[in-house]
């Protein structure tokens, strides 16, 4: 009796095996490229030893190993397989060069700060950003073509399946097991090689994908007894039992150390430069050596309290102008938002805010930034926190520059921007002069050009031969700067107006900023940042240690320097001021959303596993409380004014207390409700 057999297709076995070897080449070569993108990064000092890549590429072998293994058995199902084997070969590249261009870009795999970002990623385009991306997609375009053009042409290639499945799983439990027998990460200066370490670059961009938006659980955090005394440690105060835990009664415990800087001035109008990724040691006056690189910040340093040892507490923007107006440590950032004009923010609870405080006592604030709203969420986020005026580009260009040329597609640069703030600083000196009774205004201003992977445009001042673009944004920024305070200087402003110059956050650790660093720098998002603080006609520079303090801590640190009266209030932090809260401090804690935790000490940053070795128990009790305030957070239980607050008698073109920060849309831009920057 004849048994039938199933035709064989020696073509469809050719185009399976040639496939199924094609991706595992051309996979390795994507290992290979990884691992050599950290010496021409500028991270590395010496190249990788061969056991160094396998370590930090196990990983990636595996995950080609097992799609190497189902493309072979998958392939030989025709057309179909092929099609599925060709669409998984794509994802597994793309995802792939992602994650390449990242290690070239900033040191190590895709972040969730960098996916919650996604609206701002013009900001990250380089040249060399758009070759690799260029090359990446003609490489894999031109992958099935090759494939299915050479299947009938080359000679066949054999193999066996049993042989090619029992040689890859022997493969993969070898790599798999291979922490065993390989020594453990070592530590190369300037590289996050310990998160590269055994974590394939597809499953980490799923990861991260997945609990971007995905997976980020609605945990309900409750703190032991033991848990809010370890807290009080580290320098939070904790009430477990109270509606809202984190209310405290004060924002300083002790005087000032320099005594009152104000003399006799009573409410003295506000101005507060929070910089783009400014890092206090690209700053000349805190120790920077390139020469040069900052003298008008330098100038403005010598009649001011220098800061020492402060740190940006987190980081991106969104966050690091929340957390430090509001004192608070966000969980939401720029993916988070979605407007509602009728109420605020989707899902944004009141947060307890300098604008708040400053506006019972007649202040009006003001926040000027450099972007059209096009671009940004940031101005929607600045009125939800109590911003009376929020200034775009386009209103700042309407209101004083409206004969400006367009240098930016998003917005104003940098010397526009001082520009127009020089025009605001000029009306609030003709208002005041008209007025009876002075009303103090708080300005807030936030630039874009020291962004990392930005540079000067054509009205910018390169930094000597303009090859680093890190270093032409400072000293363009500093250039800046030296124009606001050469008109500041000469105005009846500086005889009552406080000005501060500090950052957002960090300096993030692109490739040409971590070139320029010297030996000590740790390319992590936290770092020391400038606090430079010019009260009414000081003359001479004084320093202060805040030894570890951070900018959760700025909100009480500005209550404590305008002399306004402990009370009631949300504030996280305690002014840095305090000197019983710097005994209490062994170190300080960043948090960049919750997901990501630095522990501050005397000794350096630390991250990752390298914190949970060292400082495990500091570290989960960290992760705990930034969890519970993430609870907080999400159900509103952050702040509630007291009915018992002191109110300021309302000066004249403000109602104290009532709404003034929400925001009404115009001509595609927003700005504050009423005339922006009128009284």
């Amino acid at each position: 009796m004849k048994t039938l057999a199933l035709p064989t297709n020696p073509l469809r076995k050719q185009k399976a095996n040639l496939l199924s070897f094609a991706f595992l080449f051309l996979a390795l070569l994507q290992a290979a490229a990884l691992a050599a993108v950290r010496d021409v990064s500028g991270r590395e000092k010496t190249p990788p030893g061969a056991d160094e890549m396998v370590r930090y590429l196990d990983g990636h072998l595996i995950d080609a190993l097992a799609l190497f293994l189902a493309f072979f058995w998958i392939a030989r199902l025709g057309k179909l397989g092929r099609g599925v084997a060709y669409l998984a070969a794509f994802l597994f590249f793309a995802a792939a060069v992602i994650q390449t261009i990242s290690v070239y870009q900033t040191g190590g795999y895709v972040s969730r700060l960098a996916l919650e970002n996604l609206a701002h990623i013009t900001l990250f385009i380089t040249p060399a950003t758009v070759s690799m991306v260029v090359a990446g997609a003609a490489t894999y375009l031109l992958f099935p073509l090759s494939v299915e053009f050479l299947a009938s042409r080359l000679p066949r290639i054999p193999a066996s399946p049993l042989g090619v499945s029992l040689a890859s799983v022997a493969a993969v439990a070898i790599l798999s097991q291979s922490s065993s027998w390989l020594p453990p990460p070592g530590a190369r200066r300037g590289y996050r090689l310990p998160d590269l370490a055994r974590r394939s670059p597809a499953r980490m961009l799923a990861t991260t994908i997945d609990g971007t938006f995905f997976g980020q659980d609605e945990e309900d955090v409750r703190l032991t007894a033991s848990e809010v005394t370890a807290a009080e440690a580290l320098g939070f105060v904790i009430d477990n039992d109270a509606p809202l835990p984190l209310v405290k009664d004060y924002y300083y415990e002790d005087e000032l150390p320099f005594g009152s800087p104000l003399g006799t001035i009573k409410k003295p109008n506000v101005i507060v430069f929070f910089t783009e990724g400014l890092s206090a040691r690209t700053i000349n006056a805190y120790g920077s050596p390139y020469a040069g690189l900052t003298p008008n910040m330098d100038a403005f340093a010598r009649q001011s309290i220098r800061v020492d040892n402060y740190y940006n507490h987190t980081a991106s923007t969104y966050r690091g102008l929340l957390g430090q107006v509001c004192s608070f440590y966000p969980w939401f950032s720029g993916s988070g938002f979605t407007a509602h004009p009728e109420r605020g923010l989707q899902g944004l609870p009141k947060y307890p805010c300098a604008t708040e405080v400053l506006g019972r006592r007649g202040y009006k604030s003001h926040f000027l930034f450099t972007q059209k709203n096009s671009v940004t969420q940031l101005d929607e986020l600045m009125a939800h926190i109590g911003f009376d005026a929020v200034w775009t580009a386009k209103s700042l260009t309407e209101q004083f520059l409206p004969e400006a040329k367009a240098l930016r597609d998003d917005g104003l640069t940098d010397h526009q921007f001082i520009e127009a703030f020089i025009g605001f600083l000029r009306q609030e000196e003709k208002t005041a002069a008209l007025r009876d009774e002075r009303q103090p205004f708080f300005a807030s201003l936030y630039n874009i050009e020291t962004h990392a992977w930005q540079d000067t445009k054509s009205d910018g001042e390169p930094y000597g031969d303009g090859k680093n673009a890190s270093l032409n944004t400072i000293h363009n920024f500093d250039h800046a700067f030296g124009q606001f305070w050469e008109y500041f200087s000469h105005s009846t402003l500086q005889e009552n107006t406080l000005v501060i110059v500090t950052s957002d956050h960090a300096h993030f650790h692109e490739k040409g900023f971590v070139e320029i660093m010297g030996e000590d720098y740790q390319p992590l998002f936290v770092d020391k940042i400038p606090l430079l603080i010019r009260h009414p006609n000081q003359e001479s520079a004084l320093t202060y240690d805040a030894n570890l303090a951070t900018s959760i801590d700025f909100a009480p640190t500005l209550m404590h320097l305008l002399g306004i009266p402990n009370e009631t209030n949300g504030f996280i932090g305690t002014s840095i001021f305090s000197k019983r809260n710097d005994a209490r401090r062994p170190s300080s804690i960043a948090s960049l959303g919750g997901h990501d935790l630095y522990l501050i000490t005397p000794d350096g940053i630390l991250h990752g596993e390298q914190a949970k070795a060292a400082h495990g128990g500091t570290m989960k009790i960290a992760e705990k409380l930034i969890n519970f305030m993430r609870m907080l957070e999400r159900e509103d239980r952050l702040w509630n004014e007291p009915a018992d607050h002191p109110q300021d008698v309302a000066l004249p073109g403000r109602d104290v207390g009532s709404d003034t920060g929400s925001i009404e849309r115009a001509s595609g831009d927003s700005t504050a409700t009423g005339q922006p920057g009128r009284p």
